[in-house]
């Protein structure tokens, strides 16, 4: 199991006050490519930790790997599912192999 705070929380990278600064603007757009740009770098760990740790490839009998997001790191979590066609060709298709399932825990709904 490998452990990894989403940026800016206590303890974690920060997020610098240039990526910051797109959440100020009035056009969606840019509340859309910070998300896109947050989910990326979870793509590029995870592309990290499977070729780096020699994760083989999801199949009946195992392998590959299951990301979890908790709590307000589901936004996170949410934003590199949602932007997954987006990303380049290589983090595509080096982790559609060992994406075997993806948890989204600690999410809480009301329904009206």
């Amino acid at each position: 199991m490998i452990a990894v705070n989403r940026r800016n929380y206590p303890g974690s990278t920060s997020v610098s006050d240039e990526e910051l600064k797109v959440l100020d603007e009035t056009d969606p757009a840019c509340g859309s490519k910070f998300l896109r740009d947050r989910g990326l770098e979870i793509a590029l760990l995870l592309v990290w930790i499977v070729e780096e740790l020699k994760v083989p490839p999801a199949n009946s009998e195992g392998g590959g790997i299951v990301p979890l997001g908790w709590s307000m790191g589901n936004i996170w979590s949410m934003s590199f599912l949602r932007f997954f066609g987006s990303y380049p060709e290589y983090v595509r298709t080096t982790l559609k192999p060992y994406l075997r399932t993806f948890i989204l825990y600690g999410l809480c709904f009301q329904v009206l």
